[in-house]
Order: C-alpha cells, then sequence, then structure tokens
C-alpha cells in the first residue's frame, strides 16, 4: 500500500514533468504523461488543473454563415496603393471611411448603421505585397 505522501509527491512530480513538456513546446507528449497521471489519481487537483491548460478547444458547428467578403477582397487588391498605412472600413464595393488610426475610424463608424457591419483592415506594405500575389 502506498502512503499519500508519496502518492501526492508522485503528483507532484508528474505535474512538475507535465509542465517541463509544455515549457519545451511537447505538449503531445505532456498530454500523454497527463493522461497516465490522470489514470493513477483521477482527483489531484493540479494535474486536473493541468488537464483543462491542455485540453483541445471545443467547437460547435451553426447554421448562420459568416457574410461573403469577396468584393472586399477584391476592393483591398484594387485600392490597396491608395490607401496604405491606412485604416479602412469596406463594405461591398464601397469604401465606407478611411482613418489614420483604428480609434480614428472607429468614431467615424461610431454613429453609422450597418445591416452588415463594413470590413475593417489596416493596408501596410507587407499587405500590399501578399494582395499582389493573391491576386
Amino acid at each position: 500500500m502506498t502512503p499519500l505522501g508519496s502518492r501526492s509527491s508522485l503528483n507532484a512530480t508528474c505535474a512538475e514533468r507535465v509542465r517541463e513538456l509544455i515549457s519545451e513546446e511537447r505538449v503531445a507528449d505532456a498530454r500523454r504523461l497527463l493522461r497516465e497521471g490522470l489514470e493513477a489519481n483521477p482527483h489531484d487537483l493540479h494535474l486536473n488543473r493541468l488537464d483543462r491548460l491542455l485540453a483541445l478547444p471545443k467547437t460547435a458547428k451553426i447554421a448562420q454563415r459568416d457574410v461573403d467578403r469577396t468584393e472586399e477582397f477584391r476592393w483591398l487588391v484594387q485600392h490597396s496603393d491608395e490607401y496604405r498605412d491606412r485604416w479602412v472600413a469596406v463594405r461591398g464595393k464601397d469604401l465606407v471611411a478611411s482613418a489614420e488610426s483604428l480609434k480614428e475610424l472607429r468614431q467615424i463608424l461610431r454613429d453609422r448603421e450597418f445591416e452588415i457591419p463594413p470590413l475593417i483592415h489596416r493596408i501596410d506594405t507587407l499587405a500590399i505585397v501578399k494582395l499582389e500575389v493573391w491576386s
């Protein structure tokens, strides 16, 4: 029979090793070791916290689809040189507003109502290169 102190110390060692594996970016190994530790002691507080930390994200399918932004992306490709280093709000084929900062753009848009919100994007030099490759 294992004394309670030994079990607790074993769980602490398991938790420490899991943390080490995480710091080494060996998450799959950390999950495997954690699973073994939880099989041995499913009620350990530290191991259960680590289990929640390392849990894969949960996703849910919904019927609602996002808006098709094809026109907005085309606009970005066509007008990127004109609005370099600026924030833009684009809806369909139209520029709604542009500004030097996101804060300024949000102030401009604050009192406006949209059935479908505009796409907000910052056009920078790197994005222009990527957009040219994409088009």
